[in-house]
């Protein structure tokens, strides 16, 4: 009874995932393209025995065109093209690219976030590239422990 059980579950979750179509990346995808629930499993069961998690999430296994991987690059280069100015903002505590910046990071109070940046200017920006902004941005935002931002994800 187990055994059957089994299956079913193991079956239901395979059809699922076939028609979510997010298993076309990642050495799996190299094994079959068939978009069956048989072609989805082997993908799924390809991409978890083979530990190729960071080439999937870093866009080098094909995986470039989920959002997760676009979003995080929109984020870089947004940081990396605005670095000065938006460090001149935020230890200002207000400025346009703070706004855009919230809007990068799907925050729905611009206004909240401004003087949570500012207090938290010097970890932030203080001898730091782009992406290790984006990094502390991130987890600063998405921890939201100091209810500096209220995010849509």
């Amino acid at each position: 009874m187990r055994k059957i059980l089994f299956i079913s579950a193991f079956m239901l979750v395979s059809a699922a995932h076939a028609q979510d179509k997010s298993s076309g990346c990642g050495m799996g995808w190299q094994v079959t393209r068939s978009m069956t629930t048989t072609g989805s499993f082997t993908r799924a069961l390809t991409n978890g025995t083979f530990s190729n998690t960071l080439a999937m999430t870093s866009g080098t296994s094909g995986c470039a065109r989920h959002n997760l991987v676009l979003k995080q690059k929109e984020k870089i280069h947004y940081v990396e093209a605005n670095l000065i100015p938006l460090r001149r903002e935020v230890a200002m505590g207000e400025g346009e690219r703070i706004n855009a910046l919230a809007a990068i990071w799907g925050c729905t109070n611009a206004e909240a976030l401004s003087p949570g940046l500012k207090k938290n200017y010097r970890e932030l920006f203080y001898k730091q590239e782009a992406s290790d902004v984006v990094q502390k941005l991130d987890s600063m935002i998405h921890a939201d422990a100091q209810g500096i931002c209220s995010t849509n994800v």
